[in-house]
């Protein structure tokens, strides 16, 4: 399988699984589609950050040890590169997993779910243009004025993790977590300026 399937596959599974989910939840209003995105940025920084550069959930932390080995030294042509997408069904149970929670307070507005499942769809498509050289994606965006630049930064920002691990966990912008809890480039201590210091033990 191409990782242009994988991220097909991951894309129809994450949409299957936030269709079926919001039949099953209540109405809300708007801002919580905005409050979806907003909660999706920081558990994309913390899980990052605490289960995928640790050793809390080995499964997730070999995974993505597989991907920073694979994906080392910048942006590649190869659509044929495996351990670039997430399992299949890696979303479908973090949404699920939110979902049970929040029946089990007593109440979830589908466009919570919208919001969530909305953050985790631009992250797949996105990190995948972000690995894969001449994708059509970034030729579009590329000629937007003003988006180029945002894209632009958002390679760097993420091509800066594979090359510092320690730093730039958020992939979306505007990268709360890690200016908050200042693991953006400007904070890392310089003994981590290495490849080597990711070892899936941090």
């Amino acid at each position: 399988m191409t990782n242009v399937e994988e991220l097909w596959r991951n894309i129809i599974a994450a949409s299957l699984t936030c269709g079926i989910l919001c039949i099953f939840s209540d109405n809300g209003t708007y801002p919580w589609f905005v409050i979806g995105l907003v909660y999706a940025s920081f558990f994309e920084y913390f899980y990052h950050r605490c289960i995928s550069h640790t050793e809390l959930l080995p499964l997730a932390s070999i995974k993505h040890r597989q991907h920073h080995r694979h994906w080392r030294g910048g942006r590649v042509i190869d659509r044929t590169r495996r351990h670039l997408n997430e399992d299949w069904y890696f979303f479908p149970v973090a949404l699920l997993a939110h979902f049970a929670v929040a029946k089990f307070a007593g109440w979830i507005p589908y466009e919570l779910l919208l919001g969530f499942t909305v953050f985790y769809l631009q992250y797949e498509i996105f990190h995948w243009a972000t690995h894969i050289k001449g994708n059509w994606i970034d030729d579009v965006l590329m000629g937007v004025p003003g988006i180029w630049y945002l894209r632009r930064q958002q390679i760097r920002w993420h091509l800066r993790h594979h090359d510092i691990p320690k730093s730039c966990f958020n992939f979306t912008p505007p990268y709360t977590g890690d200016h908050l809890l200042m693991t953006s480039m400007g904070h890392v201590d310089p003994q981590y300026l290495k490849w080597e210091a990711f070892d899936g033990k941090q």
